[in-house]
């Protein structure tokens, strides 16, 4: 299932402090909504429309998309 389904809503907004990483607001987002994943480090995102490490540091208004794991295949 897709992140969207298993917390029941496509955005939200959250505040993280000043200089924050990617993976600092993802820890934040799963503490909010354990029912997301088990391990934050695993969640894929992108900020601004493009793939970011858990490293990257957010600034102000960055928009964060968190790509949900793909199956299938041959």
């Amino acid at each position: 299932a897709s992140y969207r389904n298993k917390v029941g809503m496509s955005t939200m907004n959250i505040c993280v402090p000043d200089h924050s990483s990617l993976g600092d607001l993802i820890t934040k987002v799963c503490g909010q909504l354990p029912n997301l994943t088990t391990n934050p480090d695993t969640i894929v995102a992108a900020v601004n429309e493009e793939y970011r490490n858990h490293k990257y540091r957010l600034r102000n208004n960055d928009e964060v998309a968190l790509i949900p794991p793909v199956s299938g295949g041959v």
